[in-house]
């Protein structure tokens, strides 16, 4: 019995195993003994024919060993191995664009929640940036307000007005009682006491009404110098959304239009920066609620600090003390504070002051830019008055351009006064440092040491000059400083400007009111 040469062919006749079938389809189609062959045979024929072809062990003509298996062909288990990881990575990939997807309607719920409602029913929006309201608000929350309609407001109520005792900084607290001229007192769930300064109607900004958790967390890293949150929330974005409009497009490496997706996930997320993992609530905006784990130091009494004025400036000192001869008297209850900028460091020494009362100084902040530049900032509470003719000494590293200016300030507290710090140092015409301070209406001093000569500095807006500019020694150096009276909880930043490019060191420091 012969067997078919060619598989696909049914007019041979096929051997399969013991019984003998003719074939289905017979060499003379007009013979009289043709029948034509049950249903289901040609069916089963093909059956066969594939199972052979899939199981690679159609013998050969005539029977004996299976023909070699070319070299390209796989193995079965190398298929089975195959097969297993194909479906390992579709797991994976299906469980990571799952993931990517479900963060992309957290950010479209986000922009839902925080940008479409209040937009629809004409509220606008702020994001919260200290924990003065904590637990109710938190710093990264974005608080929807409706517009002040000049209506009686509950106490109870969380509005957001202009502080005149703080210059008309913008400020988010509770109502907690009205006064009979009709003005409200309010107060930081988080603060010990209420706002010193009454709130008229006219300073009422909006009533909220509505608050998304967390939102504004990118915004709020970004204000705090935060970047590596920042960073880590850019790249998590991004990711997510350029793989959920791309995932299962074989062919978008060759259409424009795929292309363009990444580039539309870059600008969802600068359009988004200020929102992050949205989670909806309404807030408590008719309760008063305590927070005994965050209680903060009321700023009311801020309305007391002041810049007495410069007492003078040591400059160009040979060794390492630099001493102030005082033209006037200094009053018991007032703050000296002493800034020190300088260049080409030649020693290394410890920082202190000392005066002719015994009154004691701190170190508050110092930081050095190598040997190029150094800036530090001391102070000290007087307890004992200080007369004209008084000195004050500071000792401190010895460099070839040494600059030490004073000023007095009254209304600071004796104990504790220090309330957060901050130090940068860098190379570029835009120096930076900043203080996460944690209450209302405190002193913020900044002082930047620049190694340069005949640099311009612009003051950041806000804030009010200290005296500074070019000192020349041995070598020039230029110093800067200013303060800011009305500093709000969260985080501060000291940001001149330079005129060129410059080695910088800078220190800013918070201080607490009596």
């Amino acid at each position: 019995m012969t067997f078919a040469t060619n598989p696909l062919r049914l007019d041979t006749e096929v051997d399969q195993g013991s019984v003998t079938r003719p074939p289905l389809i017979p060499s003379d189609p007009w013979a009289a003994d043709w029948t034509l062959p049950d249903a289901g045979a040609l069916d089963r024929r093909r059956k066969t024919l594939r199972h052979r072809r899939r199981s690679n062990s159609t013998p050969p003509q005539g029977g004996g060993a299976a023909p070699p298996r070319r070299a390209s062909e796989p193995k079965p288990a190398d298929l089975s191995t195959k097969r297993v990881q194909g479906a390992v990575r579709r797991s994976i990939h299906l469980v990571i664009v799952t993931a990517a997807t479900t963060y992309c309607y957290h950010i479209l719920a986000a922009l839902l929640i925080a940008v479409v409602i209040p937009l629809g029913a004409g509220w606008h929006s702020t994001t919260i940036m200290s924990g003065s309201m904590e637990p109710a608000l938190s710093p990264g929350d974005v608080l929807a307000l409706a517009d002040y309609d000049g209506s009686r407001i509950e106490p109870g109520t969380i509005i957001e007005f202009e502080n005149q005792a703080l210059h008309g900084a913008t400020v988010t607290h509770r109502i907690v009682s009205i006064n009979s001229d009709g003005s409200y007192m309010t107060k930081g769930d988080a603060n010990q006491a209420a706002d010193s300064t009454p709130v008229a109607a006219q300073s009422i900004l909006g009533v909220a009404r509505l608050v998304s958790p967390n939102v504004g967390l990118p915004h709020y890293w970004r204000a705090s110098g935060q970047f590596g949150w920042l960073a880590g929330w850019i790249v998590t974005t991004v990711g997510a959304l350029t793989m959920t409009t791309t995932f299962g497009r074989r062919d978008h490496l060759r259409h424009w239009r795929w292309l363009l997706r990444p580039v539309i996930a870059v600008g969802v997320v600068a359009a988004l920066v200020g929102m992050g993992t949205a989670a909806w609530s309404t807030a408590a905006f008719t309760s008063s609620t305590s927070s005994p784990a965050s209680q903060f130091a009321a700023g009311s009494s801020f309305a007391t600090v002041a810049h007495e004025g410069s007492l003078g400036t040591a400059a160009c000192a040979t060794g390492t003390a630099s001493s102030l001869t005082l033209a006037q008297s200094v009053p018991a209850g007032s703050t000296l504070i002493i800034r020190f900028a300088l260049r080409d460091r030649q020693t290394d020494a410890s920082f202190g002051a000392v005066d002719s009362a015994g009154n004691e100084y701190t170190v508050d902040a110092a930081v050095a830019n190598g040997s190029r530049t150094q800036a530090a900032i001391l102070s000290g509470y007087i307890d004992t008055a200080l007369a004209a003719g008084d000195q004050i000494t500071v000792s401190h590293p010895e460099g070839k351009a040494v600059v030490v200016r004073f000023d007095e300030f009254s209304g600071i507290a004796a104990d504790g006064r220090v309330s957060a710090s901050g130090t940068s140092t860098g190379r570029s015409k835009n120096p930076s440092a900043t203080a996460v301070i944690p209450d209302d209406g405190t002193l913020v001093v900044g002082f930047v040491s620049i190694k340069k000569n005949d640099t311009s500095y612009t003051q950041p807006t806000g804030w009010v000059p200290l005296d500074g500019g070019q000192t020349v020694c041995e070598k020039k150096v230029v110093s800067g400083g200013g303060w800011l009276e009305s500093a709000l909880a969260g985080s501060v930043a000291y940001e001149p400007v330079l005129g060129t490019r410059s080695h910088w060191a800078e220190t800013v420091v918070a201080y607490n009111s009596a």
